[in-house]
């Protein structure tokens, strides 16, 4: 991303033997679910990234290594926004990171708590079909932590703007007290989110 803001990720951590496309595939549908567009899809051919592919051809079985879809949706509200989701693989578990431009966001006619309250619906409804270990969203967060090793302590999880983690109830979500723009101070709360809401 070119902007001087950078991005607002959004992030799913799961278990390994989960498959990327099929993630990838639900979580492009739920983001087309309101409008928009998938533009094109990138991804190597190989493991070295020294043989890439650009297609309009959405057919997910097909991403290589290091894929990523960019699409244009309207999910977050009535303007389009350019988004890259990417596919994560790492040693012992897989993602999916959603990116979007952080002006984009900070532009949006939408104030930073609605906009974040979005993102929790869109994760929960990622989660009704498809559960996740984990999930965060922020400034320019990555997934650098394995679904058993992601930190739950009261004072890890209010350095994230917004996280989620599964719960007996359904997910425990938690705000942190800085907003997912990295700036914007928020009310630090911790909830839970029934499935069936």
């Amino acid at each position: 991303m070119d902007q001087a803001g950078g991005f607002i990720s959004i992030g799913m951590a799961y278990p390994s033997h989960y498959l990327l496309p099929e993630l990838a595939q639900h979580v492009c549908a739920e983001l087309l679910s309101s409008g928009g567009e998938i533009l094109n899809v990138t991804y190597s051919q190989d493991e070295a990234g020294t043989s890439w592919t650009t297609t309009t051809d959405t057919d997910f079985a097909q991403i290589g290594h290091y894929g990523s879809i960019h699409l244009r949706s309207n999910y977050f509200g009535d303007v389009d926004m350019t988004m890259t989701v990417s596919l994560q693989e790492m040693d012992t578990y897989v993602g999916i990171l959603i990116d979007i431009k952080w002006n984009d966001v900070v532009s949006h006619p939408a104030s930073r708590p609605v906009f974040t309250q979005k993102i929790e619906r869109l994760l929960v409804d990622v989660y009704r079909h498809m559960p996740f270990s984990y999930a965060l969203a922020g400034h320019e967060l990555e997934l650098d932590w394995a679904p058993d090793a992601f930190p739950t302590s009261a004072d890890w999880l209010d350095t994230f703007p917004l996280s989620m983690v599964p719960s007996p109830q359904g997910v425990a979500v938690t705000y942190g007290s800085i907003s997912i723009d990295g700036m914007t101070p928020q009310t630090n709360m911790k909830r839970s989110i029934p499935l069936d809401a």
